[in-house]
Formats: structure tokens, sequence, C-alpha cells
């Protein structure tokens, strides 16, 4: 299967011509409407959401004006995972276990010295990846939009959590060795521009950890996505890359 195809159940294609919208990424001025979709993974809304493709660098990505403040409504209450149920115990423990050998194993290479590094994670739902990061000895934090998956962390004895938005923290002179983003950056419409505010709350030398969904992966193709949700940002992190980390700095 290729980079560019999705199973046919999920999605039906549009014969529009190109030209509809700009790319948000390459900002090449040609696109086209690849799939009109609807969320098959948490379907909190009906309606259905067209998907565009760039026409210059492939590029799937939604519509701006349909997406952009709707982010909380495309996710039903309680999204996050929380303890409960009689195999909550075992799922935990595996759970801390895939966080603690991946995303914690991942960050304690790249950082000289972790044990002396304070970490932001972006995007913390209630806490899990804050609370197996702080098991390691990183000073880590996390910060996430929902007051909900904030509280339930807390609740749960996590502390170190915060409700609001990056620029609350640029706005208290907030910064850190690392900043890390897991699953978060395809929720963004405009990762330029956000990026460039998360690079503010880095110290210098920073480091700036993303994690995005692989739109290979069968669990993206058969389960997941896509969705009113997401965003193929992996090729942002791409372009950052290639433009010397986002207009220098």
């Amino acid at each position: 299967m290729s980079r560019r195809s999705f199973p046919v159940w999920s999605l039906v294609a549009l014969g529009v011509e190109d030209g509809v919208m700009e790319c948000p990424v390459c900002e090449y001025p040609r696109s086209r409407v690849r799939y009109q979709l609807k969320d098959r993974y948490f379907g909190t809304v009906e309606e259905s959401f067209p998907l565009f493709e760039c026409t210059g660098c492939g590029l799937l990505f939604q519509e701006p004006e349909a997406v952009e403040g709707r982010l909380a409504e495309f996710y039903p209450v309680g999204y996050w995972w929380n303890e409960s149920g009689p195999l909550a115990p075992l799922e935990a423990k595996y759970r801390e276990f895939v966080l603690k050998r991946d995303q914690v194993g991942f960050v304690s290479s790249v950082l000289a010295e972790p044990k002396d590094s304070r970490l932001l994670d972006i995007g913390c739902g209630s806490g899990a990846f804050v609370k197996v990061a702080r098991q390691a000895g990183i000073d880590a934090f996390g910060l996430d939009s929902s007051q909900e998956a904030v509280d339930a962390g807390v609740g749960s004895g996590i502390e170190q959590l915060m409700c609001g938005t990056e620029q609350d923290l640029r706005d208290a002179g907030d910064q850190y060795d690392v900043v890390t983003m897991f699953h978060t950056l395809e929720h963004v419409v405009e990762p330029f521009q956000y990026l460039k505010k998360v690079r503010d709350l880095l110290k210098k030398p920073g480091s700036l950890i993303v994690q995005v969904p692989n739109r290979e992966s069968c669990h993206c193709l058969l389960y997941t996505s896509p969705s009113p949700r997401d965003n193929d940002w992996y090729l942002v992190c791409r372009l950052l890359l290639e433009k010397g980390g986002g207009g220098g700095g």
C-alpha cells in the first residue's frame, strides 16, 4: 500500500479538480480534495470532513476553518485512559513499561544529563508520561488544555500537571531543557507558528522531541485515522529540519 492510499471502506474518494486550497506546510498554491471522511474512531460528530492533498508535497490536511477551535468537540468525555475495572492495575503496569521503554528511554538517550533536566510534556492528558519520567529522575511537568484530564491526573497523585496553553507559560517566563509533544502536533492547525511559540519555552541549548502518527502503520490505516482531529504533520517535522529548525534560533 502506497503512502498516499487508505482503505476503501473508510473514505469516499472525490473527483475534485486541483487548485482549491494552499498547502499549510510547503505553501504550494494547488491542492485537491482527496477524500470526504467521517470519524470512525470516537464518532463524536456525524458530519463528514474533506481531506485535502497538496499536489506539491503530498501533505494530507484538514480545512482550517472547518476544524479550528473545535478540537474538544471531537473527543468524548474521559477519552484518556484511567485506572478503572478489574484489569486496570495490570494494564497500568503494561502502559508504564511501554512508556519507560519507548518515550522515556528515547528522551534519556537525547539528554546529556536526564536527571538534571527540566521537561515539559505538551498534551500530557492525565499525566502517564510525566509520572514515568519523574520516576526515572527527570524533573517533568505536563501541560494540557483539558481541565478534566489534568484533574484526573492530579487526583491520582501526579501533581506536576497544568491546564492551559503554551502562551500561558511563555507569559510566565517558564523555560525547559526539553519539550516533548507525543501525538499532539497533528492536532494543530498552524504548525509552524505553533512550534515557533514552543521554541520560546526552550532553554539554549534545548531539545524539542515530537512524535506524530505514522500514516503507513496498520494501526493507523485500520483503526484510528484519518479523523477530523488529525493532519499529516510528520511532513512538518521533515520540513522544519530542512529549513534549519523553523526559522532560525
